[in-house]
């Protein structure tokens, strides 16, 4: 079993990181995923959403993709 990461290692990776997956994200704007998505936009991140049912839409003005296999980028 893995330890939970400290509060130290968490702020570093937060930090240093400017792109994130969002997997499982909805461009519903009632649901907690569009909500994290959202919040981690607001906050300057490059938001890469992914869903396989909403594949090729756009959400956070980026094509959502259907799974991590699928992101062009690095992300990270």
């Amino acid at each position: 079993m893995t330890a939970n990461p400290s509060d130290e290692l968490l702020r570093k990776i937060l930090r240093e990181t400017k792109t994130v997956a969002c997997v499982g994200v909805s461009p519903n704007p009632v649901r907690p995923s569009h909500y994290v998505g959202r919040y981690l936009r607001l906050k300057g991140f490059r938001v890469i959403p992914v869903n396989p049912v909403h594949a090729g839409k756009r959400l956070f003005g980026e094509e959502i993709r259907p799974s991590l296999a699928e992101i062009p980028d690095s992300v990270g």
